[in-house]
């Protein structure tokens, strides 16, 4: 038995026997194949929490797109998140950051 799902150039099809579900790259001639999941989910049938599913669905997502992506584009990406850190810690003055430190302090005492 084959449940097959079209997702942007991936085809990605889980088969019973196999227990794995794969994601078959098509805009190349070598076929790649990329194993996501390792198994299936537990069952198909029980119903899920919403947002137990929109969580899993969105690392499923973000996974297939990961595979997509080339070397340079994560890494562009990487640069561009760890600018934007760089920025905002260069906003806070030495007063705020030490409020924050005061308040973090505090709210460890109160978790112990």
């Amino acid at each position: 038995m084959f449940v097959q799902l079209y997702l942007d150039i991936h085809q990605v099809s889980w088969s019973q026997e196999e227990g794995l579900l794969k994601a078959v790259q098509h805009d190349t001639p070598s076929k790649q194949v990329y194993h996501i999941l390792k198994t299936k989910p537990q069952a198909w049938s029980v119903i899920e929490d919403p947002a137990a599913r929109k969580r899993r669905s969105s690392r499923e997502k973000f996974a297939l797109w990961r595979a997509r992506q080339c070397q340079e584009t994560l890494n562009r990406i990487q640069t561009a998140n760890n600018e934007n850190s760089r920025r905002g810690r260069d906003r806070v003055t030495e007063e705020e950051m030490q409020k924050r430190l005061e308040a973090d302090a505090e709210y460890r005492e109160r978790i112990d």
